[in-house]
């Protein structure tokens, strides 16, 4: 499967040494949001999948700029349970805790992810 427009930079300022990255799928993420149902589902094949590239991108890029800006590095929670930390994007802790408790998957470790969480911050 072939994904394209996954993320746009905006606001790209050189003299605030900033942008905003927006990220326009969910294949970085264990959940993704499925509007039609207004819940989440389990999408822990792109997950596994791409989950690396997000942060090992976004980390490039602030080295090549080479930019002071250390909101790149910030901690911020997103509409519909995404949770930044640094070059990290997460399903938030309670909102992957609950959809465990309700529709567990087997391929996927709680505690691993929870433990990735906490190691980010």
């Amino acid at each position: 499967m072939i994904f394209s427009n996954l993320l746009s930079i905006r606001c790209y300022r050189t003299f605030q040494q900033s942008f905003l990255l927006q990220v326009n799928s969910d294949i970085f993420l264990p959940l993704i949001f499925d509007n039609d149902k207004y819940d989440f589902a389990w999408n822990i094949e792109a997950h596994n999948l791409n989950y690396e590239r997000l942060p090992l991108t976004l980390k490039k890029l602030n080295e090549t700029l080479n930019w002071e800006n250390d909101e790149l590095l910030i901690k911020e929670y997103h509409e519909r349970g995404a949770l930044q930390i640094g070059y990290n994007l997460f399903i938030n802790p309670e909102t992957i805790t609950r959809h465990v408790q309700h529709k567990n998957n087997e391929q996927f470790d709680l505690e691993t992810y929870l433990n990735k969480i906490n190691n980010s911050i």
